[in-house]
């Protein structure tokens, strides 16, 4: 959720050509966040392995696919 409230986010919006807003990417982030703390409270967890994961969104899932290994 630190990404989500504390970056600008313009890149990912450009790398996804419009599709998603910043808004959107913010919000899909914090889906993530969240998904991620219910994980964590079961077992370490990669944000990689997520993508594959049914729970998350298709949106979420696009902006997981645009960071980079170093972002995750």
């Amino acid at each position: 959720t630190f990404i989500a409230e504390h970056e600008q986010l313009q890149t990912i919006e450009s790398q996804l050509a419009g599709s998603m807003s910043v808004g959107e990417v913010r919000t899909a982030l914090q889906a993530l966040g969240l998904s991620l703390k219910r994980e964590a409270a079961d077992e370490a967890v990669n944000p990689s392995d997520l993508i594959c994961e049914k729970t998350i969104t298709k949106k979420t899932k696009e902006v997981l696919s645009c960071l980079s290994s170093y972002e995750e």
